[in-house]
């Protein structure tokens, strides 16, 4: 295996090792979001979102497109795909 792609999962690993992170994109579902409509479903500071939301973006899970002052998120198909391509080749398949 590279180097590379070892870290890139490992770094995934992390960031999906958190149940806020791993309750954020199960909340989206793969639809575009802002950390303002996070904060009216989560019971948490805008910080504490904001926070978790900038660790998934590093570990490219998720997209972010500006428009002005607002950042809108979601999730990455290609992050998606390395982690089912990664479940496959842990599974044997």
């Amino acid at each position: 295996m590279e180097e590379d792609y070892c870290d890139r999962m490992a770094l995934i690993g992390k960031a999906l090792s958190d149940p806020t992170r791993v309750n954020i994109l199960i909340m989206t579902g793969g639809r575009p979001f802002t950390i303002s409509a996070l904060l009216e479903n989560m019971d948490t500071y805008q910080s504490n979102i904001s926070y978790h939301v900038s660790v998934l973006w590093k570990a490219g899970l998720l997209e972010r497109v500006d428009e002005g002052r607002w950042h809108n998120y979601k999730v990455s198909e290609k992050a998606m795909a390395d982690i089912a391509e990664f479940l496959r080749v842990c599974g044997g398949d």
